[in-house]
């Protein structure tokens, strides 16, 4: 049976088995006639015979077995029945298992019966359509397809059937049919499971699931085709039905557990086709009813890609190598992404055309090649795909922009988060990229600030409602002092912000005026900063802010007089005299007087002191004072007068608040110097304001220190002539402060000025009225003890001590229990009985002053001196009351208060009882054991002696001269002589003998016999009243103690006692006769005086007194006059040092002979004529040299080289033939300048040889000058071991570079420079490189134009810079940048400095290169050719690895930069144009740009970058550079290098803010590459600047887009790479046509 099956099939056994198509389809055709004649069941059936012809044998054999045997037939029976129990279950088990793999041809006959019988029953017969043969081939092959593999339970036949699908060769006709039936969802089950499955060979399993997304990308085409060409007449909702399973199968494949619900669920190397895939079905179902969007659960799906998927970052699959048959696919879903997408497509398709457009361009640029086009693709359909191409490239680039607000929004965010302990409110998704802007300003990040001004600033239209005060005072702060970088945006931010709404104003003045008040209270960089802003402000007048200059002003005058650091006040002083000098003169007055008002409430003592002197300087200043002598701020008035005028009204106040307030003793007792110089200043003591009952009231109030109100009493004291005396309260206070003041001082003070007011200024009876009743209603607040007092003055003092009493009034029940009170203090008190017993006193006062205590008793009798003092009437008895307490009290301070309290009435009037009183108890004080209870008690003697009703007798006078010689207390003696000479004062009388005449005649007496006893005591008080007495006795040159008198002048060690005996002297010489009787002893005494050193100083002025010229009321003293005077004075002192002169005293009394006048020394011939009167060894003119050189020797007393000094400064051009002694003595001051220890000796020998060397008629001495001081200077700096030479030649060169901007002394300064430098940089003396320092900061950087000695200094670094020290280095470069120096002076020192950065040292180097750029950045502007020549070392430098200092690889990139930007300003640069360019710059750029990719490599070095960073903006200013380093940044971005690619994206970074891009194709794939870059999360802290950067440069940009494809030249690179990109290497006619039709569509939908 089986021979003969084999028969029936040989004739359906094909006669090839090729795999061409006809074959198939005839294999197909015989399959199909098999099956027409059942050719299968057939072959099924025979066997069935045979099997029954089985059954029907073992069943005869049983019956035969059991007939023979039953127990072997039994037993054959039993395994017959199992065997078709067996072959049953077999049969049957089909039925009823489908997946039953056993079966008989029993069980298909059962089936086949089964569906016979169903058909009978339902009357349907099976069709045959199904074994009909198709005619077509074409539909003969899709059916094999569909129904041998797609629907084959065998999964090699399904991956088999997908992997013909996914031809491109495959029928358009067959992938309909396909399309229509469930292919979709067996391809998906298969895709499923394959996914899903892991075996070992990957690269089969890869491979077919390539395979699968092919198909499917095949299907989803094929669909995208139908529905776009469409016809218009047929919607689309009635052709999607036939491809309802396909749709279905789409959306399934989207879902969870599909390979396509993530973008990374399959292979890393199917990843790109898996995008594409997605990427279609998500844009396919996007414009479908909403129907075929829903899935399973009737919810739509979700047509973008996830947000969790974007962290993943999918666009970098075009960073993979994509093989060629996937790029078209993966390009094309990119694409339509891009232009169909929704936000997360769109993103993904941007970031993947953008790195694909660079990977592209950097491939053609290294290896020239781009797309070679099939040659089946004519030139115009490259056209066409080039027009396309630029038309979506501009789609793409607005994508692109577009997508950046929503980054920057989640850029900024990540920013904020990392800044700890910063709070900011988080950006919104849809924030719009200037809000986002806007919020960065509150980050802490200054550098992100600074970038988001700078990208404001190219906001061509900022709307002024996108400010708030909080941004607009941060853009405020850093354009004033946070960062002067940015200063010029800031200001146009601000500037367009006003101009566009006047409502802006108000806030940005506010935001600009608290900027810059806060800036200068900064630190010092802050203020210089400020500063800076201040004038650039000031020079544009047209500038919308330029009238708020006016109100800069108080803070920039502050910061002018008041900044610690010189660097910061001298631009600040020099800009307050710009703007003073222009028009702003009264601000400018108006705001020193309010800073030094504000300066006297500094918490600095020091600093109110300075102040407080400086306007006292000020004040006494004559106007002869120069401006170097003058406080910096002078310069705003040109006469002192009109300062005066203008400041002290101002400040009057706070000097009189330190004057009584200030805690430091020297600013108080200053400040009231100053005031009472104030008080007497005409010119403005009727401007100032005096408040004394302010005062007053200011230092009583709690706590205050007794020294307080003593001040304020003293200030009001100070004042009385502009005091209102009329005001009521004041004097109230005053008297409060007399009567009821805890401290001693306050009380007398204050009595004092109420006694001087009521005396000199003749107050109004309203005034006495209430000083009296305020004296007597003060016991309110008197200390209890004094109301007592008080209370017993009113009921027992007015009526006298033996008056009787008046009767007493009718009392009211207070006053009972008062009476009844004081009752009871009597009987308390009965002790005072024993109090003052001998006294005249009543017992009830004396009861009274027992009980309140013997300090209360003090103020008790100041309270009744002061009462009686100024209402006498009242108080008569006041006298007899206090000199019973003096005379009775046991209390020796008691006695001395009631004492001074009688000194005071008697100086008003002396009552007779008084007068008897004293001199009766004359024995009883005089004998006093107290010396201040004797001193009172002879100036109350005196007070009465002196009185016109009173005579002495010769008794008392006897007894006063012994106590002037006896008395043990030198104050008592001194008194006692000054009695005596009181008396001498009284008027006459009319009684004879007159007691004057008597006085006088007793006098003479005691003078000849006790004068030389007195002269010679040993208190100065003593001495001076002897001399003060003798004066009055002097009549004649016989007076026998003439000579005591002279001397005492001179010899005495008290100044008080010889001031005193001038006085005598200058009375006696006013007589003519006198004068000529005694200049003779005098001429000798001060003679011998002279030449003792001890006496010089002494005699010199003696001698100065008793010659000068009298003073003329109306002219005053001739400047010339006073000079000739003093001129002689200095002769007189030399010639007096050598003792063989003998002609000295004869000199001297030839000019005390003449009579005091203006004409002895009126001219030169005068003064000469002098020495011409006396005999002399020889002639004054060879004289004078001899002494004066002399003098001037260092061993010279001090004095005697301070007046030859002084004197060689009068004679100059006074007395001539003197040339030959010129060198020697101006040698000898050159030594004193430096050598002398007395600091006004040598700072007045330096005076004297500047003026001479400044003389234009001196020029004789000039040479002398210049080669003794420069000489003595220099030596003294060299020598290490004397630092006191060194100090002293610092301090000459301080003096002589005071007015640097004159260069007058450059030439006695100039050879000392080298070493002064030394001195500072090279030495570790850290006090003198102080003062050094001070002097080059001070002096030499005043000058605001170059000046020699600035050139000196300059000049002098070069050769010493190899051994600076660090500080040292750090000076030269303050030096550098301060001092001012002209153009070629720059190129002389750069031309120096050249050399050195060859130099071993790497420390020179690093000083050279440093000074270089310092010198280049100061004259770039106008000497851009400064260092030309130096370019090649420093680009080496720039590249010298071996860099051990660390700072030179940095400084010399920096010089490069700052050669490289030339003198214009970059910020004025628009979007990739060049800089306008030099030739400098052009030089530069022309040797560094072909090092454009060694610098790149620099930005690997991290301390390097930001150098390299700016050079490299700058370099790309040439295309062909920037070309270079945007193709080396978009390699990177491919490599595997983070830390290299972190360099080049911050270089990205900085170019976009720069605004470096231009319209290059480089330039447009890197605004395509940046935002898919900075997605990277390394890359996170430059993601903001860059996408704010693009977006604020380059959003407003457009790509060309035009059908003309001539018009396409411009952008033909760009094209060229575009197109690589999409097709790769060969671009073919079917990658062509499928781009372009496909993106004809796409487009087409986008011009709609």
């Amino acid at each position: 049976m089986g021979v003969l099956a084999k028969a029936w099939l040989a004739k359906f056994v094909p006669a090839t088995t090729r795999r061409e198509a006809a074959d198939a389809y005839h294999r197909y055709k015989l399959d199909k006639q098999a099956e027409l004649w059942y050719l299968e069941e057939v072959i099924t059936l025979v066997p069935l015979l045979v099997q029954i012809a089985s059954f029907l044998f073992l069943g005869g054999l049983v019956v035969q077995s059991i007939t023979d045997d039953q127990t072997l037939g039994h037993a054959l029976l039993a395994f017959c029945i199992s065997g078709c129990v067996t072959y049953l279950t077999m049969t049957l088990l089909p039925l009823f298992v489908a997946s039953s793999p056993f079966n008989t041809p029993l069980s298909d006959l059962l089936v086949w019966l089964g569906k016979m019988l169903a058909a009978l029953f339902t009357l349907k017969w099976p069709s045959n359509s199904g074994r009909q043969v198709k005619t077509d081939i074409n539909e003969g092959l899709a059916e094999i397809l569909y129904t041998k593999l797609i629907k084959s339970p065998k999964p090699t036949y399904v991956d088999e059937a997908a992997t013909e699908i996914a031809l491109p060769s495959f029928k358009r006709n067959w992938i309909d049919y396909l399309c229509r039936n469930d292919t979709p969802q067996h391809l998906l089950t298969r895709f499923r499971q394959c996914s899903s499955t892991r075996t070992d060979n990957a690269i089969k399993r890869n491979e077919t699931l390539c395979s699968h997304v092919l198909a499917f990308l095949q299907l989803v085409d094929h669909l995208e085709d139908k529905i776009s060409t469409n016809p218009k007449d047929t919607s689309v909702e009635d052709m999607l039905p036939d491809y309802k399973l396909l749709l279905s199968s789409l959306r399934a494949s989207l879902e969870s557990g599909y390979p396509l619900h993530r973008w990374n669920n399959l292979p890393e190397s199917l990843r790109p086709l898996s995008f594409g895939l997605r990427t279609q079905i998500l844009s396919l179902f996007k414009p479908l009813p909403e129907d075929y969007r829903k899935g399973k659960d009737s919810t739509l799906i979700e047509l973008d890609f996830h947000s969790n998927e974007m962290s993943d970052r999918p666009w970098e699959l075009a960073c993979q190598e994509i093989r060629s048959t996937h790029r078209l696919h993966f390009m094309l879903a990119a694409c339509r992404g891009v232009l169909q997408g929704e936000k997360n497509v769109k993103t993904t398709s941007a970031f993947i055309l953008g790195l694909c457009l660079a990977k592209a361009g950097c491939s053609a640029s290294e290896t020239g090649r781009t797309s070679e086009w099939a040659g089946n693709i004519e030139a115009k359909e490259r056209a066409i795909v080039d027009s396309l191409a630029l038309e979506f490239l501009s789609q793409l680039y607005a994508a692109t922009m577009n997508e950046l607000e929503d980054m920057a929004a989640a850029a900024l965010n990540d920013i904020s988060s990392l800044s700890p302990g910063f709070e900011i409110s988080a950006a919104h998704p849809r924030q719009g990229i200037l809000e986002t802007l806007f919020s960065t300003l509150t980050l802490p990040h200054r550098a992100l600030r600074v970038h988001t001004i700078k990208m404001l600033n190219q906001v061509s239209d900022l709307k002024p409602d996108l400010f708030n005060t909080g941004s607009i005072e941060i853009i405020s702060n850093m354009t004033v002092y946070e960062d002067e970088d940015i200063r010029e945006d800031g200001l146009q931010i601000l500037a367009t912000l006003v101009k566009s709404s006047e409502e802006m104003m108000p806030p940005v003045t506010t935001a600009l005026l608290a900027s810059v008040e806060s800036g200068f209270n900064h630190e010092p960089q802050q203020r210089l900063r400020t500063v800076a802003f201040v004038r650039t402000v000031w020079d544009d007048s047209s500038s919308p802010f330029y009238s708020l200059v006016v109100q800069f002003i108080p803070g920039l005058v502050e910061v002018a007089m008041n900044a610690d650091s010189t660097d910061v006040r001298q631009p600040a002083l020099r800009l307050t005299k710009d703007v003073w000098a222009r028009e702003f003169l009264t601000e400018i007055r108006s705001a020193i007087a309010k800073t030094l008002n504000a300066g006297l409430d500094s918490p600095e003592s020091g600093k109110r002191y300075h102040i407080v002197t400086d306007l006292s300087e000020l004040l006494k200043d004559d106007g002869t004072k120069d401006a170097s002598e003058k406080p910096p701020y002078a310069f705003a008035w040109y006469y002192t007068s009109d300062l005066i005028v203008d400041i002290f009204p101002v400040v009057f106040e706070k000097i009189v608040r330190a004057a009584i307030h200030d805690d430091d003793s020297s600013v108080r007792e200053t400040a009231k110097t100053l005031l009472k110089d104030l008080s007497k200043d005409g010119r403005v003591s009727s401007m100032l304001k005096a408040d004394a009952l302010t005062w007053l009231e200011t230092a009583a109030v709690q706590p205050s220190w007794w020294w307080v109100r003593h001040n304020a009493v003293l200030v009001s004291e100070t004042f009385i002539n502009q005091l209102d005396l009329t005001n009521e309260d004041f004097i109230k206070k005053l008297v409060e402060l007399a009567g009821t003041d805890e401290d001693d001082d306050v009380r007398r003070s204050s009595v004092k000025l109420i006694s001087t007011i009521c005396k000199d200024h003749y107050p109004s009876p309203e005034i006495l009225e209430v000083v009296k009743s305020t004296i007597l209603s003060v016991k309110e607040g008197l200390k209890e003890s004094v109301d007592k007092v008080l209370k017993g003055i009113a009921k027992d003092v007015r009526d006298g001590i033996e008056a009787k009493p008046p009767p007493k009034p009718v009392e009211t029940d207070a006053n009972t229990q008062e009476s009844e009170s004081q009752a009871q203090d009597e009987t308390e008190y009965d002790g005072a009985m024993d109090y003052m017993p001998q006294s005249t006193l009543k017992l009830p006062l004396r009861r009274l002053l027992y009980k309140i205590g013997w300090d209360d008793r003090r103020t008790w009798a100041d309270i009744l001196a002061t009462i009686s003092a100024h209402f006498p009437l009242d108080f008569q008895d006041a006298h007899t009351i206090l000199f019973q307490m003096a005379k009775y009290d046991s209390d020796t301070d008691f006695q001395y208060a009631c004492l001074k309290s009688l000194i005071l009435l008697a100086k008003q009037s002396v009552t007779r009882e008084l007068t008897n009183d004293t001199i009766k108890h004359f024995d009883d004080f005089s004998d006093n054991s107290d010396w201040r209870v004797r001193f009172s008690y002879t100036q109350l003697l005196s007070s009465v002696g002196v009185s016109k009703e009173v005579d002495l007798s010769d008794e008392v006078l006897k007894k006063l001269s012994t106590r002037a010689l006896l008395d043990s207390d030198y104050d008592c003696r001194s008194e006692v002589v000054n009695t005596f000479l009181n008396l001498l004062e009284i008027e006459d009388s009319d009684r004879d003998p007159s007691p004057k005449e008597r006085y006088r005649a007793y006098v003479e007496t005691m003078v000849k016999e006790h004068f030389h006893d007195g002269i010679e005591d040993g208190s100065w008080k003593v001495r001076q009243s002897w001399i003060k007495l003798a004066g009055t006795q002097v009549k004649d040159a016989e007076f026998p103690e003439l000579a005591k008198l002279f001397d005492a002048s001179i010899k005495d060690s008290d100044s008080d006692v010889q001031a005193e005996t001038m006085k005598v002297l200058q009375r006696l010489l006013e007589d003519a006769k006198l004068r000529a009787s005694i200049a003779a002893k005098l001429g000798k005494s001060l003679g011998s005086c002279l030449s003792a050193t001890e006496y010089t100083d002494r005699a010199v002025s003696v001698l100065s007194t008793i010659t000068t010229p009298p003073y003329d009321q109306e002219d005053g003293y001739g400047k010339d006059l006073r000079e000739r005077h003093q001129l002689w004075i200095q002769i007189i002192l030399l010639l007096g040092r050598n003792v063989e002169f003998q002609a000295l005293p004869k000199l001297i009394e030839v000019v005390i002979k003449e009579e005091r006048s203006d004409t002895t020394f009126e001219s030169q011939d005068a003064l000469y004529s002098l020495f011409q009167n006396v005999k002399l060894p020889d002639s004054i003119d060879s004289i004078l040299p001899k002494a004066i050189e002399s003098a001037l020797k260092l061993d010279a007393p001090f004095n005697v080289r301070s007046a030859a000094v002084n004197l060689f400064g009068r004679l100059i051009g006074c007395v001539s033939g003197r040339d030959k002694g010129d060198p020697q003595i101006i040698s000898r001051l050159a030594d004193i300048v430096i050598k002398d220890e007395y600091d006004d000796v040598r700072i007045a020998a330096l005076r004297i040889l500047k003026a001479a060397y400044k003389a234009t008629d001196l020029f004789r001495f000039r040479d002398a000058i210049k080669a003794s001081v420069s000489k003595v200077i220099e030596n003294s700096l060299k020598d290490l071991e004397n630092s006191r030479l060194r100090t002293n030649a610092v301090s000459a060169v301080d003096s002589l570079t005071e007015e640097n901007s004159n260069d007058q002394f450059r030439d006695l300064v100039s050879p000392s420079i080298s070493q002064l430098l030394r001195t500072v940089l090279l030495e570790g003396d850290e006090n003198l490189g102080n003062s050094v320092e001070r002097v080059l900061f001070g002096n030499f950087t005043a000058a605001t134009a170059e000046t020699k000695l600035n050139r000196d200094v300059l000049i002098a670094i070069p050769p010493m810079a190899a051994t600076l020290t660090v500080a040292g280095k750090a000076i030269v470069m303050r030096l550098t940048g301060n001092l001012a120096i002209s153009d070629d002076t720059a190129a002389t020192i750069a031309h120096a400095l050249t050399p050195m950065l060859r130099n071993t040292s790497s420390f020179a180097r690093a000083t050279a290169i440093e000074l270089l750029l310092k010198l280049y950045t100061k004259h770039r502007h106008s000497k851009p050719r400064l260092i030309e020549s130096a370019i090649p070392e420093i680009i080496s430098l720039a590249f010298d690895d071996k860099d051990d200092v660390g700072g030179i690889r940095i400084t010399a990139i920096q010089l490069l930069v700052a050669l490289s930007s030339g003198p214009a300003s970059l910020e004025s640069l628009g979007e990739g144009q060049p800089e306008p360019s030099t030739a400098t710059t052009s030089s530069v750029l022309k040797q560094i740009t072909p090092l454009a990719t060694k610098f790149m490599a620099l930005l690997q070095v991290e301390h390097l970058r930001p150098s390299v960073v700016e050079l490299l903006s700058l370099m790309s200013l040439d295309p062909t550079v920037r070309q270079t380093i945007m193709l080396r940044i978009a390699s990177m971005a491919f490599g595997p290098e983070t830390l290299a690619l972190v360099g080049h994206v911050e270089l990205l970074s900085r170019l976009l803010s720069d605004g470096r891009l231009g319209e290059k194709a480089t330039d447009y794939m890197t605004l395509f590459l940046a935002p898919a870059l900075v997605a990277r999360p390394q890359l996170a802290p430059y993601r903001l600047k860059i996408l704010t950067a693009l977006w604020c440069r380059y959003g407003r940009r457009t790509l060309e887009d035009t059908d003309a494809p001539e018009k396409n030249v411009k952008h033909k690179e760009l094209l060229e790479w575009f197109t690589l990109a999409l097709f790769g290497r060969h671009a073919t006619g079917h990658e062509a046509t499928t781009w372009r039709t496909r993106c004809e569509v796409w487009l087409s939908a986008t011009r709609k």
